[in-house]
């Protein structure tokens, strides 16, 4: 009953509160929905981006390239596409990319796009990396410590 009467609220409140991107874009290639994260991201408001053409947004891609047209033309998902591509204002953006068209009754209607941030994942990665140095640094002088001790 919650989903039928408040399906919206509930998926703009999920998505407006992750740490992922998430946009809708219509069958027409433009875009439904844009949330928080991905204005975060790619350094874009939504107010601008409601209504305007992936091709318009995405000057670097082309029919060809954009994940997003092909999951249209197809409607196959596209699952975990490492990409890197050049917003209309020229921002630089490297992201993990996943399109899933939305298909009623048998029609594509558009697609969900969900976006992991390529740049996040790489700071964490960078930031715990080092954790896991120190402990091999303390491990290789522990060890280092028990070569030169005598056990009886």
């Amino acid at each position: 009953m919650i989903f039928e009467e408040y399906g919206k609220q509930l998926f703009e409140l999920i998505s407006d509160h992750t740490q992922l991107g998430i946009a809708v874009i219509g069958v027409d290639g433009r875009f439904l929905y844009y949330n928080r994260a991905l204005e975060e991201m790619e350094g874009l408001e939504t107010g601008e981006m409601l209504g305007k053409h992936v091709l318009d947004v995405f000057p670097s891609s082309d029919p060809q390239t954009s994940t997003i047209l092909q999951c249209i033309e197809t409607g196959k998902p596209i699952y975990d596409d490492l990409q890197t591509y050049i917003n209309f204002k020229g921002r630089k953006v490297t992201s993990i990319v996943t399109n899933i068209p939305i298909i009623i009754k048998g029609e594509i209607k558009g697609v969900l796009e969900i976006i992991y941030n390529a740049n996040r994942i790489k700071q964490i990665y960078e930031s715990t990396s080092s954790l896991f140095e120190d402990e091999e640094d303390a491990g290789k002088s522990r060890a280092k410590h028990l070569k030169n001790s005598y056990y009886v």
